[in-house]
């Protein structure tokens, strides 16, 4: 039977890291021995099965990252698509549990036999669930919460040697609590008419009695010249906002105990653009998340429950130039938005495939003057891609943009609002430079980067 789990992963694990459990058994004597794992994702009734031999010490191991990635569906999570302020994190998460066993034979020559890891013969049934010594402290049976984050080896070792404290800066219980961003700015400069994100981890397990963490609303604070000019608070409802509330007056379905019922729920994004609110007029605006005012009644708390993020309307163009604002997937599994506002080229590149058209005399009855025109006959193209490369440049930044902006760089995910488009277009970084100078003893860095969009213009073909 399975007597220990050595080792299992923490309760919110990074797709792109390892996620490993490993287990000993008091069989690993026996005959054509293996561990059986069964694994479930999303909550599947139908697991996938595993069979691995022990290694040279009898222990098994068995590593689900690779399985889970592909339940993650990035390009589906584009919340600056949606119409509603709030927006589920739709493929950006999904949770993983393991039932284990063990198969042997009590020959050389018999035939394997699986047993349940209790040490009776059937299905697995021996639950690998997520590591109750880390924080936050799971229930015994939480499945493993896996969502579209990929830490660095350096920040991975830290976050599993400290028992995963580092996560709990970004469950939503206090005012220093953070978002999935990367930005080093708080305030950050937006445009009146840009579009911005911000995504959160959406569930408390520290959470006493009930969801008391879940983001019911979110405040905009209105500024004009320092004084606030008013609010706007966003309902984190299905039917105000395409949120996790069914309505006003109830609360989420979750569990207590073991969190969210959907994996979609584990993530929430939330969309902010200044063109939407008409009145009044302002120049600032602060963003903070609120819980409902007392568990069981509705109303929004007192208190935010999120660090305050500032952004400060800017529309100077002193340079004439149309800006080009990027967002991108960063590393915590949210997305991050930064717009260059100096010089931008754009090239068109095409590449034409041609066959030779034979003149209509060739294979024609008769043979009219007509048949041998120069518009109807020879080299002719059949098939043309043009692609659309673009360079786009910063002002002068601080070194800790600098750093922040090579994580667009390495992101899968980046979009950018190009000039004239109503909607934005995903594009592939090709390439980023930068210059350096020093004011006043300042190292300031400018970008140059370039960039191709995924789609080629439409032509006609023959």
């Amino acid at each position: 039977m399975i007597t220990s789990v050595i080792s299992s992963p923490t309760i919110w694990s990074p797709a792109y890291n390892p996620i490993i459990w490993m287990v000993d058994s008091d069989q690993v004597g026996q005959f054509k021995f293996k561990y059986v794992f069964d694994v479930f994702i999303a909550g599947a009734t139908a697991g996938i099965r595993y069979k691995v031999p022990p290694n040279p010490s009898g222990v098994g191991i068995i590593d689900v990252s690779s399985i889970v990635q592909t339940e993650l569906t990035i390009n589906e999570n584009l919340p600056m698509l949606s119409a509603y302020p709030f927006y589920l994190g739709t493929g950006m998460a999904t949770e993983v549990y393991i039932l284990a066993g063990e198969e042997y034979s009590l020959t050389a020559t018999g035939t394997p036999i699986i047993y349940d890891g209790f040490g009776f013969v059937g299905e697995p049934r021996y639950g690998l669930y997520a590591d109750g010594d880390f924080a936050p402290a799971p229930n015994y049976i939480s499945p493993v919460v896996v969502y579209a984050a990929a830490q660095s080896p350096i920040d991975y070792y830290d976050y599993r040697s400290t028992g995963g404290e580092t996560i709990q800066d970004y469950t939503m219980t206090s005012t220093t609590s953070k978002f999935l961003t990367l930005c080093p700015n708080n305030p950050q400069d937006i445009r009146s008419d840009e579009n911005f994100t911000l995504s959160w981890i959406n569930w408390d397990l520290y959470a006493a009695t009930g969801p008391r963490a879940v983001p019911y609303a979110m405040k905009a604070t209105l500024k004009l010249s320092g004084a606030t000019a008013g609010t706007e608070v966003y309902y984190n409802t299905l039917g105000e906002g395409g949120g996790s509330w069914t309505t006003n007056t109830s609360f989420p379905e979750r569990s207590a105990a073991t969190g969210p019922s959907d994996p979609k729920f584990y993530l929430n994004n939330f969309k902010f653009n200044p063109i939407d609110i008409v009145t009044p007029a302002f120049d600032s605006v602060t963003l903070q998340l609120f819980s409902y005012e007392t568990y069981g009644a509705t109303g929004l708390g007192a208190t935010g429950i999120s660090e305050p993020i500032n952004l400060t309307i800017n529309d100077d163009n002193c340079w004439g130039f149309e800006p080009i604002r990027f967002t991108w997937l960063n590393s915590l599994g949210g997305r991050d938005w930064y717009t260059f506002i100096k010089r931008n080229t754009n090239t068109q590149n095409a590449n034409r495939q041609t066959f030779y058209q034979l003149p209509g005399y060739w294979s024609g009855s008769s043979f009219p003057v007509t048949d041998i025109s120069p518009a109807r006959y020879g080299t002719t193209v059949y098939n043309v891609q043009l692609q659309n490369s673009w360079t786009a440049s910063t002002d002068w930044i601080t070194p800790e943009e600098s750093e922040w902006l090579r994580s667009m760089f390495a992101s899968p995910s980046v979009h950018a609002y190009l000039p004239g488009r109503s909607q934005p277009t995903l594009v592939t970084i090709t390439d980023g430079s930068y210059e350096t100078q020093s004011y006043a003893r300042q190292k300031l860095f400018q970008y140059f980067v370039s960039f191709v969009e995924a789609q080629s213009d439409t032509v006609q073909g023959y």
